[in-house]
């Protein structure tokens, strides 16, 4: 279980928005749409965390999702959910609106990419918001996604830098549309048990 999931992604958006620039941005994005465990490296986002992971292999965008974001950023790395990972938006390309509410800043952002990220608008109007708070020159929001109504309990969350009413820099282990999930065939303490016995 990835028990550092929202604390490693609270860093990487909060070190991004700190060290955000023309030449960061230029130096680490590489080229556009290419995935590459180079592309972000500044951070440590290659960086393994030794968590035993069990879930199946990695989803792949698509050849479409690959456009998109090539034409939308400046660099862009995928997640394993086949969704972008960590980004750097091309800020002209945005509707700066310099007074809104970080949040709504970050909502509009994909919402203006639904269909990079593979999500619906409905689906990112649900999302939680974890954090939302100024930094800097600019602001910090986190939003969580939800299935099927449901809070994910891993992943799932977008970190977003924010600037001059623009997004500057995201990361995120979202993951495109899913259904609500199935319904739990064990009690919720003999999960906890194998859990624990997992652990």
């Amino acid at each position: 279980m990835r028990r550092n999931s929202l604390r490693r992604a609270t860093a990487l958006a909060v070190t991004g928005v700190l060290a955000i620039s023309p030449l960061a941005v230029g130096t680490a994005a590489g080229a556009p749409g290419v995935s590459s465990p180079s592309a972000f490296s500044f951070q440590g986002e290659d960086r393994p965390d030794g968590d035993l992971d069990n879930r199946p292999a990695a989803a792949q965008p698509t050849a479409q999702q690959r456009s998109l974001a090539s034409e939308q950023s400046t660099g862009v790395q995928w997640n394993r959910y086949g969704a972008p990972g960590v980004l750097a938006p091309k800020t002209e390309a945005q509707a700066r609106i310099a007074a809104a509410d970080p949040v709504t800043i970050a909502r509009d952002f994909l919402s203006g990419n639904t269909a990079t990220f593979g999500v619906s608008t409905a689906s990112i109007n649900e999302m939680d918001v974890l954090v939302n708070r100024p930094m800097g020159d600019g602001a910090y929001v986190m939003l969580r996604q939800r299935f099927g109504g449901v809070p994910a309990t891993l992943d799932g969350l977008a970190a977003f830098g924010i600037r001059d009413g623009a997004v500057v820099f995201m990361t995120s282990t979202m993951s495109p549309d899913r259904g609500a999930p199935e319904a739990a065939t064990i009690s919720p303490d003999d999960a906890l048990a194998r859990a624990g016995a997992g652990a």
